[in-house]
């Protein structure tokens, strides 16, 4: 579509449509002028701010070479319930009312001045879900209805929490300070899981791990995690102790898990003979004490090169899961054929706290699958 025709077809429509406009989809074309576009979707958003619009999406991501500012007159939308906003910027009101109805908040690289996006959060009462991705600056979440919660690759000067104990699922990852890329942002992990009585999905990546696992807890959490149901944890680091440590702290505290998946970090796989041999024997020392996962079903397990520290995780998962059904393992297309055999034996011959277990295996470039069901290894078509 020319840019003239894409101007008039949305021209048309507002001009012609007389009733409420309920959902409205803006992709804005990139093969328009800067200012042109702006002022455009200026008088677009005005005319709609009307309209009673409930859905709004407005998504600038083909203006590579431009940053979009966002029209203020979406802040006249008293009825929005959904708001997401793509590559662009804004400065919130100083008389901004607030979003009574908001439910849903997605930003995906926005840029919001000062501290707008924590008064923007504080004055949608009603706010459930909230997508944040790419963003850089202070963040301080008060949502007392706030349901979910997913970060990725933000970058927070300063991160806190309060009136956030109806949160039921949580994803963060690649999160870090506005400081340092490398460094994540500071989190306690007795507050932070603290805050989330009610957790039922959690999911965490390499950096929010390092977070949590440098802190010098029990190895159990004070307050189990008694509604947490599914745990993922992304880019684990076995060749860590601290990260192991932080994984076993969290299966221990959690009674009601019913669903675990692990991530291995490849390209730690491969650490010295040295390196491995301290973490086995660290892992030993851990496996050691009487684990008892009792209501753990399902787990899935990625990035596997058959290394001592993975082997014995997995033991360690067979030996404790009392109620465990199904291990789905997935190894990388370069493992040696020796690393997998090898592997592959000593689970065949581990015991099973459960005499229902299975395990699925496949590796990332091929359908070749391996069944395992009371010691026994059959052949078959697996898809991870």
């Amino acid at each position: 579509m020319m840019e003239s025709d894409y101007m008039d077809a949305v021209n048309t429509f507002l001009l012609f449509h007389s009733g409420p406009i309920r959902n409205i989809l803006l992709h804005l074309p990139f093969n328009v002028e800067g200012p042109l576009m702006q002022a455009y979707v200026d008088k677009w958003i005005r005319v709609l701010s009307k309209k009673g619009v409930r859905e709004l999406t407005l998504d600038a991501r083909a203006r590579t070479f431009m940053v979009f500012n966002l029209p203020s007159y979406v802040f006249d939308y008293l009825e929005l319930r959904h708001l997401e906003l793509r590559f662009c910027q804004f400065k919130l009101p100083y008389n901004f009312g607030g979003f009574q109805n908001l439910t849903n908040l997605q930003l995906l690289r926005v840029r919001i001045y000062e501290d707008g996006l924590t008064n923007l959060i504080a004055n949608c009462p009603l706010l459930q879900n909230l997508s944040i991705e790419r963003y850089f600056g202070s963040l301080s979440i008060n949502a007392p209805k706030l349901k979910t919660l997913r970060a990725r690759s933000c970058g927070f000067k300063d991160f806190a929490l309060r009136n956030v104990s109806d949160v039921v699922t949580i994803s963060l990852r690649h999160t870090w300070t506005k400081k340092s890329a490398t460094r994540p942002f500071r989190c306690d992990i007795l507050k932070f899981f603290g805050s989330f009585p009610k957790l039922e999905n959690l999911t965490l990546g390499e950096q929010n791990i390092n977070v949590l696992a440098g802190y010098d807890v029990p190895k159990t959490l004070p307050t189990p995690l008694e509604c947490l149901m599914h745990l993922t944890l992304l880019d684990l680091h076995l060749d860590a102790p601290k990260h192991i440590s932080c994984a076993l702290r969290i299966l221990r505290s959690s009674p009601y898990l019913q669903t675990a998946n692990f991530k291995f970090l490849i390209q730690n796989s491969i650490a010295s003979v040295e390196e491995e041999a301290n973490v086995v024997a660290f892992l030993e020392d851990q496996f050691s004490e009487a684990d008892s996962l009792s209501s753990l079903l399902t787990v899935k397990v990625k990035g596997l090169m058959g290394t001592r520290p993975q082997i014995m995780f997995l033991k360690f998962i067979l030996t404790s899961s009392s109620a465990l059904k199904m291990v789905y393992a997935n190894a990388e297309a370069n493992i040696s054929r020796d690393a997998e055999l090898t592997m592959m034996c000593e689970l065949m011959e581990c015991s099973r706290a459960s005499n229902k277990a299975e395990m699925s295996y496949s590796r990332n470039q091929g359908i070749t699958a391996v069944s395992y069901s009371k010691g026994h290894f059959d052949s078959s078509i697996f898809n991870f």
